[in-house]
């Protein structure tokens, strides 16, 4: 018999759905919808929302990528889902429309999905849109559309100390045994020959002479009985119990330094600012004390150590190991204590020769600690013995090659005695069936989680599948006769043939407000990327201002905190090097963002009042003109003369788009079914189609761009961080 999917209790909602909070603020939509539709043939009807100012090429991406996953969600599914009719919107007046969400450069970094069904009011996908790729979206639709849930490698679950185990371990996957649930795999570029060489990619451009950017290899089917999460927990332990926690030991560094924009300069142990700024490179590797109390990265017994690398001469390094001094009794939060300092040097060809001034290959050669003692939350002293790792690829070595200063060293970690650390796992029930004591890791698998926990057996992708197809959209399935047929369908044949309605006036002028009022200097935790608010303001800016180079738009720059302030007045974006004196310098513009520092009040209506006349202005001699905004604030208005809800509808009257992205604890509140943070709507539609404008087949608009319904609310699948490298 299927278990109802409410049963299964994974109440951790999205974080960024609240979001929303501001666009209603501003907006004041009549209903908080989204929900798309499924006819009885399987056919899908979504609407695809900008929440920035898109260009013609971000529309024929996003439409390219939405075809792709068409394909991989029909083949996933054995033929019977595709889809049909993609709306594309942009705007906060169609926001809570969107069944997908495409947040602002820069502004989020996890992508997730609120679970299913989704013609359900208030259901929907949020993609940051550096993860729009075809196999991401195919991933959040499992959720979305099918109610599935993750079964990916996660040992440290939402940064606790319980985890998870992938549904098909390495070595077991092939393309008939896997699941877009986990994501064995990506979309990335693929030789001639026939290799896949690791790069992401959307599409052959992005990749080099001679290669192509096929669908992603491991992401075509789902689970079924037979292959569904095999290697789980081993109930050895005791019923309901856990494993102790296991504090960290070893620190072994592994992966390059390099001498390619590594000058020889003197390191600045000041602070965590100066150490970053004079440092050539930084990593950072998470602790966990003996006390175990872990719930999120950089808090209770996860502690931070850096890894400061300083050239100081030819072959010549030192290693500064550092951590935040509030974590030490009677220490300041926030400024850098150094634990020690390691000298190594290398040889000519590269290869570790000597640390500490001791050559590896002497038999006195001992390996060098990190004392962390006196800790301020009361742990045990840790001694970190630190290992160098001279064999193999990710081996620690000195290279030429250019690298992201964050990618020194990349592959280091700190272990226990070679095995991962652990923190004491609160979530015992079951807990013997979800550890494995020969792999002394996590092994069931998020789904399999969610089921031990209620106490039911658990089910594969399919056998949830049946069920819910037949609950939600009153389909009859079936599963597969055996394992899934690895060849696609040949119903998927035209799979990628979906007709695009494009709702999307691109802006031919916009105004980018950033808000830098006081309330913007304090921190937000984005999964683990601890920033301030401005600074996540600013790499959003900073993005958006590298898509708008070239684009031939014309745009301003306000930014406020009591008062607004006209920072830059409304021009094209353009490189430097073909800049002219009517344009923005891209750099010059970046520049203006960067120099911006929080202060005072904050004053959104009037801000919003000053863009609109400075948008007025620029387009009164052609009223054609389309005109937008993209503000980037923490939503709370504390002074001010206007009221933001009546400029934002008399902007709106006036036909100027307003593109409203939050920063603040509204975007990190977290809310569950449980207590939900508003009311459930009504079934206030049931889309059974659209009548769609055109089909992407011929639509010159997209080829110029690349050659330039009631039922029961069903549960909030978990946020999710995907194990994928960046496209």
């Amino acid at each position: 018999m299927h278990a109802p999917l409410a049963s299964i209790g994974f109440h951790r909602a999205l974080r960024f759905f609240t979001a929303a909070a501001i666009g209603a603020a501003l907006f004041a939509p009549a209903a908080y919808a989204g929900g798309g539709s499924v006819d009885a043939a399987g056919n899908l009807s979504l609407q695809f929302h900008f929440k920035f100012v898109p260009t013609a090429a971000d529309i024929a991406r996003v439409e390219d990528q939405i075809q792709r996953a068409s394909r991989m969600l029909c083949d996933a599914t054995e033929g019977r889902f595709r889809i049909s009719n993609a709306r594309l919107s942009a705007g906060g007046s169609s926001e809570p429309a969107g069944d997908i969400w495409y947040f602002a450069p820069g502004t989020l970094s996890r992508s997730g999905s609120s679970g299913g069904p989704v013609h359900n009011d208030g259901n929907r996908i949020g993609l940051a849109y550096d993860q729009v790729r075809a196999d991401i979206v195919a991933h959040e639709l499992g959720h979305l559309v099918l109610g599935l849930g993750d079964q990916y490698d996660e040992q440290r679950r939402f940064g606790g100390a319980c985890g998870i185990g992938p549904s098909f371990d390495a070595g077991a996957t092939d393309e008939q045994n896997h699941t877009i649930m986990q994501q064995s795999s990506y979309q990335q570029c693929r030789t001639g020959g026939g290799v896949f060489t690791g790069q992401p990619c959307y599409d052959d451009a992005g990749c080099n002479a001679g290669e192509t950017c096929p669908l992603s290899p491991l992401m075509s089917e789902l689970s079924v009985a037979a292959n569904f999460d095999l290697l789980r927990g081993d109930a050895v332990l005791p019923a309901n119990t856990c494993p102790a926690p296991r504090p960290g030991d070893r620190l072994d560094v592994r992966g390059p330094l390099t001498t390619a924009g590594s000058p020889v300069t003197a390191f600045d142990a000041t602070s965590f600012d100066t150490a970053k700024a004079t440092a050539a490179g930084v990593k950072m590797v998470e602790l966990v004390d003996s006390l175990g109390a872990l719930t999120t990265p950089g808090e209770g017994s996860s502690l931070t150590i850096s890894i400061f690398a300083e050239h100081t001469g030819a072959q010549a390094w030192t290693l500064h190991f550092g951590i935040d001094d509030g974590r030490v009794t009677g220490g300041t939060a926030g400024d850098l204590r150094i634990l020690r300092e390691i000298d190594v040097t290398f040889t000519a060809a590269g290869e570790l020769a000597t640390v500490e001034g001791v050559a590896i290959t002497d038999p006195a050669f001992v390996n060098p600690t990190v004392d962390v003692t006196n800790l301020a939350d009361g742990a045990a002293d840790a001694s970190l013995e630190v290992r160098f790792d001279t064999a193999g690829g990710d081996r620690f070595f000195e290279g030429t090659g250019a690298l992201n200063a964050w990618d020194w060293i990349w592959p280091s970690q700190i272990t226990a005695g070679g095995v991962q650390q652990l923190g004491a796992c609160d979530q015992t029930t079951a807990c013997e069936k979800k550890w494995n004591t020969v792999t002394n890791r996590w092994e069931a698998s998020a789904v399999t989680v969610g089921y031990l926990g209620a106490g039911l057996t658990p089910l594969s992708d399919w056998e949830v599948l049946v069920g819910n197809m037949a609950t939600w959209y009153a389909l009859a399935w079936v599963p597969p006769a055996g394992l899934p047929v690895a060849a696609s369908p040949a119903a998927c044949v035209d799979a990628g043939n979906v007709n695009f309605d494009e709702a999307v006036t691109g802006a031919d002028l916009v105004t980018l407000i950033i808000d830098r009022s006081l309330s913007m200097n304090e921190d937000r935790d984005n999964f683990g990327d601890v920033r301030t608010r401005l600074d996540w303001a600013k790499a959003g800016a900073r993005v958006f201002a590298d898509l708008q180079a070239g684009a031939g738009t014309k745009v301003g720059f306000i930014s406020f905190a009591s008062t607004p302030v006209t920072e830059l007045d409304l021009r094209p974006i353009e490189a430097d090097a073909t800049a002219t004196a009517t344009d923005h310098g891209l750099t010059a513009f970046k520049d203006s963002i960067d120099a911006l520092e929080s202060a005072g009040l904050t004053a959104i209506g009037d801000t919003l009042s000053a863009a609109r006349a400075q948008l007025n202005a620029a387009g009164a001699a052609d009223p054609t003109l389309q005109k937008a905004v993209f503000l980037l604030t923490d939503g709370e208005q504390t002074t001010g003369t206007d009221d933001p809800q009546v400029v934002a509808e008399a902007m709106r009257n006036e036909d100027i788009q307003i593109f409203a992205v939050p920063l603040g604890n509204l975007a990190d509140t977290s809310s569950s079914p449980a207590s939900p943070t508003r009311p459930a709507a009504p079934c206030s539609r049931a889309r059974t189609g659209w009548s769609c404008r055109r089909s992407t087949q011929s639509s010159t608009r997209a080829s110029a761009a690349r050659s330039r319904c009631c039922h029961a609310p069903s549960p909030r699948w978990p946020a999710r961080d995907l194990p994928l490298p960046p496209p």
